[in-house]
């Protein structure tokens, strides 16, 4: 006869803490009952107890222990025989998934992203730097450039205004024009200082301004 296997849970998964999972057996029979396990990875798991007796309406929780860790899945399978004459009366698989390689591929993943991260945030900070220090010369000889060339041309017009201010003064200076006088040349007339007096005015301003 078959009788049915009352194991929870079916399904067991182990991480990377490795912890110990257990597994129930409960014999709801009015007789006691022989139990074995069989895995198709024999050498992947330690069991508590692979094989035993269970009395009548009683339960036995078996442990595991993963002892492998670089399997993916297995299968365990439970049978229960009759203690008289050892007749199988029924059985039970057990599915066994192991997360460990795929928790180690998830964080190497993580890892080698975050380093891809790191490194293309380093070489944009190298290449900003690089940017603003490029920007810096840049501004700095161009600053300089402007002011060689401003200095340039101011340089001429400033000697014009000066010279055009001491002759004005001079000019302004120097005696007005009178008949019979023999320092002719020392004298000015009239209207030349009028002129001289409205460049002065002029230069005047633009040295204000300057």
């Amino acid at each position: 006869m078959n009788l049915l296997v009352f194991v929870h849970p079916t399904e067991i998964e182990f991480t990377n803490n490795n912890e110990p999972q257990i597994v129930s057996i409960y014999n709801p029979y009015d007789f006691t009952i022989k139990f074995s396990f069989k895995s198709t990875k024999p050498n992947a798991f330690i069991l508590s107890s692979a094989e035993g007796e269970i009395l009548s309406r009683h339960t036995l929780d078996i442990i595991i222990n993963l002892y492998d860790k670089n399997i993916d899945e297995a299968k365990l399978r439970i049978s229960i025989y009759s203690t008289s004459n050892k007749k199988k009366m029924g059985e039970k698989t057990i599915r066994l998934i192991c997360k460990q390689n795929e928790s180690s591929d998830i964080t190497k993943s993580s890892s080698s992203s975050s380093s891809k991260y790191y490194q293309q945030n380093q070489n944009l900070d190298d290449s900003t730097s690089s940017s603003s220090t490029a920007t810096l010369l840049y501004n700095d000889v161009g600053s300089e450039f402007v002011k060689t060339h401003q200095y340039r041309d101011k340089s001429p017009n400033q000697f014009l205004i000066y010279s055009a201010l001491i002759i004005s003064v001079i000019i302004l200076m120097l005696p007005y024009e009178q008949g019979g006088s023999h320092l002719n040349y020392f004298q000015v007339s009239t209207n030349f200082k009028l002129v001289a007096a409205y460049i002065l005015g002029i230069v005047t301003v633009i040295l204000i301004r300057n």
